[in-house]
C-alpha cells in the first residue's frame, strides 16, 4: 500500500513513455513515473543520476514505501537483452555470497518496451571513488583499501570477475563493502589464474594515481598473502607492465571523454565555437559567459591577475563559485597563421589538468574550454579553472622558519610533485614561483600551457632536472630556502 507521500509523488509526477526516454538525449528530470506489468506499485524517479542517450538512465527512487535504486533499459531490440546481463550478474553475485544491493523487482513496465530492474538503496553510503577524492591523505583510508583488497582477493577465488573495475563498484555503508554493477560481472568455472588475477589487480592500482608506490606494495601484499602465493620475479615484472598498460587505457579513455558530451561534460562544436564544460557547474549565469566570454573582462567585479600578450588571467565568480578565466591573446596576424592548424593552447590546458587530475597531481580543477572561430579555424580561445585559495611558494617561503617542520614537508613535497609529472611523461618547462601555489598544505601545480610531454618518464625525467635548474633560481636571494632545497634533492638521489 503506497502512503500519501508517495501517491502525491505520483500525483506530480508525469508517467514517462518509452518515446520521451529513448529520443530524449539528456534532457530527462525527476519526478516522473512509470507504471509496472505486473504489479500495482509504480516506480517514482526522484533524481536522475546517469543517462546514457538511447540506451538506459539510473534514477533514485521510490518503489511503493521504500527508497530504491532503478536501471530503466529502453535501447531498441537491446534492452531485455542488457537488463538481462545485469541481472545474470547480480545473481552471480548473490549466489557467491558477494555483498550487493538487494534486487527487488526485475520486469518491465506496462508499455513494455522499457526493461526495469530495481534494487534497495543503501542510504548513509558512499563510493570508494566518492572516499578517494574526499581523501586528505591516504593513510586515513588504508585500512578500507586493505578491506577491499581482501575482498577482492574473495571474488577472485569464488571466480568472480568484474570486467570494467573501478572505485565506483564499491560502495562502503556501515562498514560493508557492496559490489555494483551486475552488467560487468563475469562468473568463470574455477578460481581466476594467477596471471588473470594479477592483470585484475594492475587495473585496480592503476586507478590509485601516481606517488602510492608504497601503498600499491602494502596492499599486494595482503592480497598474495590472501591468496596463498610467493611471486616469482617474473610475475613481479608482468605485474608492472599491466599496471603501465591500464593506466595508459584509463588515459586514452578519459581523453575522449573530455572531448566529447557524456554524463560528466557538455560538448557543443560548431563552425563558429567549441565550448566544452563540466555539467555540474552548468548555470545561466556561466552560459552568458560562454555567449560572450570577453565581456567578463570588462566587468569592474573581475579581479585582473595578468595583463599580458600572450594571455590574460583574471579571477571571476559565477554563482557563488570563484573561477579564473584564461584569455590564449593572438598577438598578430603571424602568430595566428602560425597556431592555426595547431590544437589551442585552452585546449592543452583542458587536457593536461584532466591528465593530472586523472593521475592524482593535484591542479586547479579543469571546467571549461572555449575557442572562438573564424571560418572554423580557432581564434581566442579561454580556459576556465576553479580558483584555488592559497598563495605562491614565493610568499610562503619568504617566512621560512628552519625550526618549523612544515616548511620542509611542503618542499619535500615540492620535489614529489616533480617526480610525479615526471613518472607520466612530463616536464613543466616554466618552474617559476607563481606556477605553484601552497594550498590546504599541499602544492598545486598550475599553468600547464607550456608543458612538454615526453616519450617516456627517462625523457622526463632528463628534462625535468633542468626545470630544477630554473627552479633553483628562485631562491638566489633566499639562501636558507635554497639549501633547503638542495639538501631535499641530495636526499632523493635527483641531483642536478
Amino acid at each position: 500500500m503506497e502512503t500519501g507521500y508517495i501517491k502525491n509523488m505520483l500525483h506530480n509526477a508525469e508517467e514517462i513513455s518509452w518515446h520521451t526516454l529513448y529520443h530524449a538525449d539528456r534532457n530527462i528530470s525527476a519526478p516522473f513515473h512509470l507504471s509496472l506489468s505486473d504489479t500495482d506499485k509504480h516506480f517514482v524517479a526522484e533524481k536522475v543520476i546517469r543517462i546514457i542517450p538511447g540506451k538506459r538512465l539510473v534514477a533514485y527512487g521510490m518503489f511503493g514505501n521504500q527508497p530504491v535504486v532503478a536501471k530503466l533499459f529502453y535501447e531498441r531490440r537491446k534492452a531485455s537483452r542488457h537488463a538481462l546481463r545485469d541481472t545474470l550478474g547480480v545473481d552471480a553475485l548473490i549466489s557467491s555470497s558477494v555483498p550487493t544491493p538487494k534486487l527487488i523487482y526485475k520486469g518491465t513496465a506496462k508499455q513494455q518496451r522499457i526493461q526495469i530492474l530495481i534494487f534497495e538503496r543503501i542510504l548513509n553510503a558512499n563510493t570508494l571513488e566518492e572516499i578517494w577524492q574526499k581523501k586528505s591523505d591516504s593513510e586515513e583510508i588504508t585500512p578500507l583499501l586493505h578491506a577491499i583488497i581482501l575482498e577482492l582477493a574473495t571474488q577472485h577465488v569464488l571466480g568472480i570477475l568484474q570486467r570494467d573495475l573501478h572505485f565506483k563498484n564499491f560502495l562502503i555503508a556501515n562498514n560493508k563493502i557492496y559490489t555494483l554493477d551486475g552488467s560487468d560481472i563475469k562468473k568463470l568455472h574455477d578460481r581466476l589464474s594467477k596471471k588473470e588475477s594479477l592483470d585484475h589487480l594492475a587495473l585496480f592500482f592503476s586507478q590509485l594515481g601516481v606517488g602510492h608506490e608504497l601503498l600499491r606494495e602494502s596492499l599486494l601484499t595482503t592480497y598474495i598473502n590472501a591468496r596463498g602465493w610467493n611471486l616469482q620475479y617474473s610475475e613481479i615484472h608482468f605485474l608492472n607492465q599491466a599496471y603501465a598498460k591500464h593506466q595508459k587505457k584509463r588515459w586514452e579513455r578519459f581523453q575522449k571523454k573530455i572531448t566529447r558530451s557524456c554524463s560528466t561534460y557538455f560538448c557543443k562544436n560548431s563552425a563558429n565555437d567549441l565550448v566544452i564544460f563540466n555539467r555540474e557547474y552548468q548555470s545561466n549565469s556561466l552560459i552568458e559567459f560562454f555567449q560572450h566570454p570577453d565581456a567578463i573582462f570588462q566587468s569592474s567585479q573581475t579581479e585582473i591577475l595578468k595583463d599580458g600578450r600572450s594571455s590574460t588571467v583574471v579571477k571571476t565568480h559565477f554563482d557563488h563559485h570563484s573561477f579564473v578565466v584564461k584569455r590564449y591573446n593572438i598577438k598578430n596576424i603571424w602568430h595566428w597563421l602560425r597556431r592555426r592548424f595547431r590544437p589551442t593552447r585552452a585546449a592543452k590546458s583542458w587536457r593536461l589538468s584532466h591528465y593530472l587530475y586523472l593521475m592524482g597531481i593535484a591542479t586547479a580543477k579543469p571546467i571549461a574550454l572555449i575557442e572562438k572561430k573564424f571560418w572554423g579555424l580557432s581564434q581566442h580561445s579561454y580556459f576556465l579553472m576553479e580558483h584555488v585559495p592559497g598563495i605562491h611558494i614565493g610568499e610562503y617561503f619568504s617566512l621560512y622558519d628552519k625550526n618549523n617542520p612544515a616548511f620542509s614537508e611542503i618542499a619535500k613535497k615540492i620535489i614529489e610533485l616533480f617526480k610525479h609529472l615526471a613518472s607520466i611523461g612530463l616536464s613543466h618547462n616554466d618552474l617559476k614561483m607563481t606556477n605553484i601555489l601552497i594550498s590546504h598544505h599541499k602544492p598545486i601545480i598550475i599553468d600547464l600551457d607550456g608543458m612538454r610531454e615526453h616519450r617516456s618518464p627517462t625523457s622526463a625525467m632528463k628534462r625535468m632536472k633542468k626545470d630544477i635548474v630554473r627552479f633553483m633560481r628562485n631562491w638566489e636571494n633566499n639562501q636558507s630556502v635554497h639549501q633547503l632545497f638542495e639538501n631535499i634533492i641530495g636526499e632523493t638521489s635527483w641531483k642536478t
